[in-house]
């Protein structure tokens, strides 16, 4: 499993170009890469060379004095070691092919890992008692797998800085985008969190029990994959079927009632209105799946696979943009406590599920339950396991019912039954006070909500706030 012509060319290439090449080309290979000694200690002492001198050009004499400080003259410094590195710096070679044979031995490594994976995998199972968890034994080997991958195309862990900010930064002038995240379909709530949800990261979402948060996924969800961005909801309470007739209901706008029932057949305009949703929902790139009792290694296992089958990477290695929505985050199976309270169960989760949004390079949406306090309190600490999540997550946010002091602070019913609090987020501008919310306003006949103005406005427009007198209101 190799390809010898790569590794000459290569080899050719950095003999002639020295750092140059290294740094254009050659970055992320390992001497371990190449499959004969005499290449991978001809490499290794290249890149010493060049990493500490910043040669242009390699000499074999330079190659030579390198092997013997290494202790690698047995290798290099032989007559017929010699006479092979003149014939190879010999070789012409053109700049602009480097590239895609340094991606072939890189390519033809992974291979080569893969299968030494998949055969500790086979001997895992050609070992068994019977007694193991097959749980565990699955997880381990599709970890081994799935895990590798992504090392594999992300080059080194050191990074240059002040070269890679230049290119980074020439690369979104080339390519401006209005959004530093994904957009969220609430363009409030985006901004609010640091421009929609960015990759790399876990936002959170808290609620009380049938306050909507179930539903906000969902118009998350419509949102995202009607921009074609494929979704995956991980579901901890609701089977497809009940998701499937609230997503019509979403996007038909008919009573989710008479959906369930069938009564929409009895009228034409409602039937035509479900049909008409059939076939949008037929197009989006929408998953869902019930998770239900599941341990969070099981997750990660459906994420894996769900990346792999329906996501895929692009020319660079990199995940293709997506959204993982876990709704919600909860103890999914009591066996697995033991000894642990539940916030600290809860907070191995969040931990879990962090690290394999970093991994992989995508944005997740999870929700959670408050505690009583949540009620009146706006604050982390009314979430379990909070101050794990709070470390963790890239933006934390409750959804509220309004109460009656709201609307009597000049809140106006028409703007909306529910509120939206982004109470600590790493990137956007946050909220301050608990005026700053964002009125949310609730259809539950069809599942649908839609975000109205900031608080502030509406209290501004109702002649409760002046703008001359507040110093404190933000302009978002």
């Amino acid at each position: 499993m190799s390809d010898k012509i790569a590794e000459r060319v290569v080899i050719s290439s950095l003999l002639n170009g020295g750092s140059k090449i290294l740094s254009s080309y050659a970055f992320g290979i390992q001497p371990e890469f190449f499959t004969t000694d005499l290449n991978q200690s001809c490499f290794r002492c290249i890149k010493n060379i060049c990493e500490r001198d910043d040669a242009n050009k390699i000499s074999i004499e330079m190659i030579c004095s390198e092997a013997k400080s290494i202790g690698l003259e047995n290798i290099l410094c032989t007559k017929e070691s010699v006479e092979h590195l003149k014939v190879i710096s010999s070789h012409p070679f053109n700049e602009d092919e480097v590239g895609s044979f340094c991606r072939k031995i890189k390519f033809w490594h992974t291979v080569e890992n893969l299968d030494s994976r998949l055969k500790k995998g086979v001997k895992k199972i050609s070992e068994l008692k019977g007694d193991e968890s097959l749980l565990d034994l699955v997880s381990s080997i599709e970890e081994d797998i799935f895990g590798y991958l992504p090392d594999m195309v992300s080059g080194d862990d050191l990074v240059d800085m002040s070269s890679f900010s230049l290119d980074h930064i020439k690369f979104i002038e080339e390519n401006p985008c209005q959004s530093a995240g994904i957009p969220t379909g609430f363009p409030k709530y985006d901004q609010a969190i640091g421009g929609g949800f960015r990759r790399g990261t876990v936002n959170i979402v808290g609620a009380r029990p049938k306050v909507g948060k179930s539903t906000f996924c969902l118009n998350i969800c419509r949102n995202i994959s009607q921009r074609g961005v494929p979704v995956l909801y991980l579901d901890t309470e609701m089977k497809k079927e009940s998701q499937a007739v609230k997503l019509v209901s979403l996007i038909s706008k008919v009573d989710q009632y008479k959906i369930e029932t069938g009564q929409f057949k009895e009228k034409e305009n409602l039937s035509t209105s479900v049909d008409e949703a059939l076939g949008k929902i037929s197009t989006l790139p929408f998953t869902h799946s019930n998770v239900s009792g599941k341990k969070p290694e099981e997750i990660l296992s459906i994420i894996r696979r769900w990346l792999s089958s329906s996501v895929g990477k692009d020319s660079n290695g990199h995940t293709n943009d997506c959204v993982v929505i876990l709704d919600y985050l909860k103890t999914m199976d009591t066996s697995d406590l033991g000894d642990l309270k539940e916030y600290q169960y809860l907070g191995d989760v969040i931990t879990k599920m962090h690290n394999f949004s970093v991994k992989h390079d995508i944005p997740v949406l999870s929700t959670v339950q408050l505690n009583r306090d949540g009620i009146n309190r706006e604050d982390g600490s009314v979430i379990s396991g909070s101050d794990r999540i709070l470390w963790l997550c890239s933006s934390m946010s409750f959804l509220k019912k309004k109460t009656d002091e709201d609307v009597a602070a000049g809140d106006l019913m028409s703007n909306g039954d529910r509120k939206m609090i982004v109470v600590d987020t790493r990137y956007g501008s946050g909220m301050d006070s608990s005026s700053e919310y964002i009125n949310v306003v609730s259809n539950m006949d069809y599942c649908e909500m839609v975000e109205g103005r900031y608080n502030y406005e509406v209290l501004d427009d109702a002649g409760f706030v002046s703008d001359d007198d507040d110093d404190d209101m933000i302009d978002f």
